[in-house]
């Protein structure tokens, strides 16, 4: 079961589908967020963990950016082969088996994707995924708060204010957003959002 998420102006939507995010997702247009990041930081090497239809993958392309794109799901290679890009290079791997290595990317990003971790997993990662930045390499993710109306769900991760702050107060942050809204699942079903919204770039 997969829980797909659309964003749409001030609202988000959520849908229990057999097919995959990645399927679903193949016309979405690339993330506002990403498309911010992307102003910060010049063409380089970038990393999309949950890159998905890779919707955020083909806008950094155009952009001049060389990117491996990670995601579980297979079907990653079947939209890298439509893309046709020798500047593409995908991973079908979990994040937790990825190799970052370290100081190599100069944007990471990843949209809906990181809270989908175990908390403790997630905070087992971090260190690896800011470690992978370049010395001024950037971090654009969403993370979601504890208000979120999935907040009671298993494997997923929430966090405060505080907490998100204390996550990267090693980093110089360049946007912080965090939404608190009323919206509505694909079905029409209300559902409360919590959301953060994080652009960073390494402070070293």
């Amino acid at each position: 079961v997969v829980w797909v998420l659309v964003w749409r102006a001030r609202s988000c939507y959520c849908f229990e589908m057999t097919q995959t995010y990645a399927e679903l997702s193949k016309n979405m247009k690339p993330a506002s967020l990403v498309i911010r990041a992307v102003k910060i930081t010049g063409p380089g090497l970038a990393l999309d963990l949950g890159a998905g239809s890779l919707r955020n993958v083909k806008f950094l392309l155009e952009q001049g950016f060389e990117v491996t794109a990670v995601d579980k799901d297979p079907v990653i290679s079947e939209c890298a082969a439509e893309v046709n890009n020798d500047k593409l290079h995908t991973e079908v791997t979990n994040f937790e088996d990825f190799d970052y290595g370290e100081r190599k990317y100069d944007l990471i990003v990843s949209i809906n994707s990181l809270p989908f971790l175990p908390k403790d997993a997630l905070l087992r990662l971090l260190p690896k995924i800011k470690n992978a930045l370049t010395d001024e390499g950037v971090l654009c993710i969403t993370l979601f708060g504890e208000r979120d109306g999935w907040s009671n769900k298993k494997d997923v991760s929430f966090f405060s204010r505080s907490e998100v702050e204390g996550l990267f107060s090693d980093m110089h942050t360049i946007m912080f957003v965090e939404e608190d809204l009323e919206g509505d699942t694909i079905q029409g079903d209300p559902k409360y959002w919590h959301v953060f919204k994080l652009i960073a770039k390494r402070a070293e």
